[in-house]
């Protein structure tokens, strides 16, 4: 059986993802694939953020990292809401 995830972006990560510079937009285009496929593929480094019990990060290389939690459509298919986008220090601040 295979599990289909939707990504939905929210405005924030959005705003983020277009303050990046382009080479960073192009890695990111091509690892959502493998993202969708295995979330917790080593490579991403996924885990959940202290305090919250709903919102992941996941690293794109060393520099860039990406928050993210998960939901149900009422279809019942599972959908990734990527909420932020950007440098640690960036991304890790509440409201993540």
């Amino acid at each position: 059986m295979v599990t289909v995830m939707r990504i939905r972006r929210s405005k924030r990560f959005l705003r983020s993802f277009d303050k990046l510079p382009h080479e960073v937009r192009l890695l990111f285009a091509d690892k959502i694939y493998q993202f969708l496929d295995v979330w917790k593929h080593p490579s991403f480094r996924t885990k959940r953020i202290k305090g919250t019990e709903t919102v992941w990060e996941a690293s794109l290389n060393m520099s860039i990292r990406f928050t993210f939690k998960f939901s149900k459509d009422p279809d019942g298919t599972v959908v990734c809401i990527l909420l932020n986008i950007g440098d640690h220090d960036h991304v890790l601040r509440p409201p993540y």
